[in-house]
């Protein structure tokens, strides 16, 4: 398995992955994700206010609820599964599986989205679960509002990955599969639901 430091975030990714990165303006990394024959998986890491406990669901399930109403009004059919941290959301449309999952830690959620065909779903699902089980979030003490994205480095260590640069309001040329847009972790005190909207970004499936 594959360990690399984004600072808030070491990522392990499965055999097999490859790395995706997302930069913002000012070449500000905004996400990381793997690609696998399967599919993507994108893991973004979250702070979470001190006193949560993540055995009565923790910060996830709140974050959770809220995304099941946005995807909802999309009209995607939606349903629930338990998983090995707690509740995960399946979203089916468009001839594509998406699976949300979230771990819990200490003033931290650390959230993964799967995209991928219908006929390869059961296989991104262990390639994700794999991931999210052995990626490791480095929260600090820097105080954080509850749900911001803690900020993400490119480390020196990073090695080959595939980059992508999102331009602001720039139109998508064909529709895609959503991923979830979230706040900005270059801008101070950037908050909100966990996955506000549901935005049309570039995906390589």
């Amino acid at each position: 398995m594959r360990k690399v430091d984004f600072g808030s975030i070491v990522l392990h990714v499965p055999e097999g992955g490859r790395l995706r990165l997302t930069f913002g303006p000012g070449d500000v990394l905004l996400a990381v994700a793997a690609l696998c024959e399967f599919g993507e998986v994108e893991v973004r890491a979250h702070a979470a206010p001190k006193g949560v406990r993540a055995d009565l669901g923790g910060q996830w399930r709140p974050m959770l609820t809220d995304l099941a109403e946005e995807l909802r009004a999309q009209g995607l059919r939606l349903f629930f599964q338990d998983g090995p941290w707690g509740r995960e959301l399946i979203a089916v449309g468009g001839g594509a599986f998406h699976r949300l999952m979230g771990r819990d830690g200490d003033r931290w959620t650390l959230v993964a989205v799967s995209v991928g065909p219908n006929d390869g779903a059961a296989r991104l699902t262990d390639f994700a679960r794999e991931m999210l089980g052995a990626t490791e979030v480095r929260r600090g003490e820097e105080p954080h509002p509850a749900r911001a994205l803690l900020p993400l480095v490119v480390g020196a260590a990073v090695g080959d990955f595939e980059r992508v640069d999102l331009v602001p309001d720039a139109p998508a040329e064909d529709p895609e599969p959503f991923r979830p847009a979230f706040p900005d972790p270059a801008a101070p005190g950037a908050q909100g639901s966990a996955m506000q909207q549901l935005n049309q970004l570039q995906s390589s499936l």
